[in-house]
């Protein structure tokens, strides 16, 4: 199982770099997205084993090409329902990743997209995983279990549990300053990039402020809830990165200490 997990791990993080060379967001022949993925997620070793989260992610990445592909499209209302069923999918993983669907009837105003036809094409491929949950779990004669799951979910908020090495908060230290340096100088270049650039960056805003809104239902177990916004905090970091003329030496020591101290703290937690 850990084997199949670090696997879709290496595909996820490498199908996200190909996601933002090929939507032009950063620039062709890097790595960067790849290696600030795969650092966000290795921060513990149950993130790279199989995990709900891990899951998830193998479906909300091809979901966000199929969104960032709608931008300029005459029709895309293929592509509208494939990200909607891919999210839908998602959500069987790890339900909190249904949030992200907002993520896609966002896009409809953010790229100009938005009617009433391609508004229930995404209802409808949501609608579509869920009606074959639903026919599944009523052959089953298990429907009303289901449907109480489903309502504690929404009803209950897990306690808040803090209880974690203090490794792990030093690396959350090292990605929230990188993150919001990243963040703050990519917002403050937008006007000098075209259109289209704008646009998604403006979608990846979006994809990071619901993705912190689902930790909410996470909160008994922070280590998975960090890893809900590492596909959006890995973009942006990946952004600022790429995009520079050249790397500063600090940096470039700032990510070899962040690996350092990522390689560090999962020893640690192999010798416990």
């Amino acid at each position: 199982m850990p084997f199949i997990g670090l696997l879709l791990l290496m595909l996820e993080a490498f199908y996200l770099n190909y996601i933002l060379i090929k939507h032009e967001i950063v620039p062709k022949n890097s790595l960067i997205t790849a290696f600030v993925y795969l650092l966000i997620m290795s921060q513990s070793l149950p993130a790279l084993g199989l995990n709900p989260v891990i899951c998830a992610a193998f479906f909300v990445i091809p979901a966000l090409d199929k969104i960032l592909k709608t931008y300029g499209t005459a029709d895309p209302t293929r592509d509208v329902f494939s990200a909607a069923l891919l999210l839908a999918l998602a959500s069987l993983f790890h339900f909190p990743a249904i949030f992200f669907a907002l993520i896609l009837f966002g896009s409809f105003f953010v790229f100009g997209t938005f009617s009433i036809r391609i508004f229930f094409v995404g209802i409808a491929g949501i609608f579509t995983v869920y009606l074959y949950l639903f026919l599944y779990y009523f052959l089953l004669g298990q429907i009303d279990g289901l449907f109480c799951l489903y309502v504690n979910w929404f009803s209950s908020i897990p306690h808040f549990s803090y209880q974690l090495p203090y490794m792990q908060y030093v690396l959350w230290v090292f990605q929230a300053i990188i993150f919001l340096e990243a963040f703050f100088l990519v917002l403050a270049g937008m006007n000098e990039r075209n259109i289209s650039f704008r646009k998604m960056i403006l979608l990846m805003i979006y994809f990071l402020l619901f993705s912190i809104g689902s930790v909410v239902y996470m909160l008994d177990d922070l280590r998975m809830a960090s890893l809900m916004p590492a596909i959006p905090i890995s973009i942006f970091i990946a952004t600022y990165v790429a995009n520079r003329k050249k790397l500063s030496w600090i940096l470039e020591l700032f990510f070899v200490i962040w690996l350092i101290v990522t390689i560090v703290h999962n020893l640690l937690i192999a010798e416990c």
